[in-house]
Parts: C-alpha cells; sequence; structure tokens
C-alpha cells in the first residue's frame, strides 16, 4: 500500500510465468497437494535459467489465487459449543411418568454388548 492509502489493483510487472502457466496448472491439476515451493524448484529443473529465487513469492500468490477458483473442494466444518445449563435437558421417565406411563428398562448382560430392552407400562 502506497503512502496515500490507496492499494493498487492492477500489475506493475508483466506476469513471470505467463509462459509456463499451463505446464504449472497441469502439475496442479494432476497433485492437488503439490506444495509451492515444490512446484517452484520443479519450474526451475524444467526451464533452467528462466527464474529466480526472488519470483517465488509471486508464484505463491498465483497458485492460491489459482487454487480457490479451480482447485478442490475444502471440507467446511462449524464447531458447536455446548455449555452446562444452557439448555434443558430432559429425561424420558419424567416425560411417561407424566403422561401416565410408566418406563420400565431392563437390561440383559447375556452378551458381550449391551442390549437395552425398553417397555412402556400403563
Amino acid at each position: 500500500m502506497s503512502q496515500c492509502g490507496v492499494s493498487q489493483k492492477h500489475r506493475t510487472r508483466e506476469n513471470p510465468f505467463e509462459l509456463d502457466w499451463r505446464w504449472v496448472e497441469e502439475q496442479l491439476a494432476r497433485d492437488p497437494a503439490l506444495q509451492t515451493k515444490t512446484l517452484f524448484a520443479l519450474l526451475c529443473e524444467a526451464f533452467p535459467g528462466r527464474y529466480q529465487g526472488g519470483q517465488l513469492r509471486t508464484l505463491q500468490r498465483q497458485v492460491r489465487a489459482w487454487r480457490v477458483r479451480h482447485g478442490p473442494e475444502r471440507e467446511v466444518m462449524f464447531p458447536q459449543e455446548h455449555l452446562p445449563g444452557r439448555m434443558a435437558q430432559s429425561d424420558l421417565r419424567f416425560a411417561a411418568a407424566s403422561a401416565g406411563w410408566i418406563l420400565r428398562i431392563q437390561s440383559h448382560a447375556c452378551a458381550p454388548t449391551c442390549c437395552w430392552n425398553l417397555r412402556f407400562v400403563r
């Protein structure tokens, strides 16, 4: 950002990877988990003398933008927070008893897994 507070939205230099961008896209499509540093090393190996170490950051920005537009979908996760006392808890025994039902729970210890037998008795 310049001193006057206006950020530039246009390129100030031409894209150094424009000639080989199709090759870069092919590599990213073949292996989406490929890191940009590794990709830059492969690019320098495939096209010797064309790129310098200072251009890595430019490639990182372009790869990040490519992944946003064309990369694999990201998994979205919404963490859930359970705070005690925030929501009411219900117990089936009291709900059933208030409706005139009695809940009788019988456990059977004959099998390795626990089996519950729920019976409503009026």
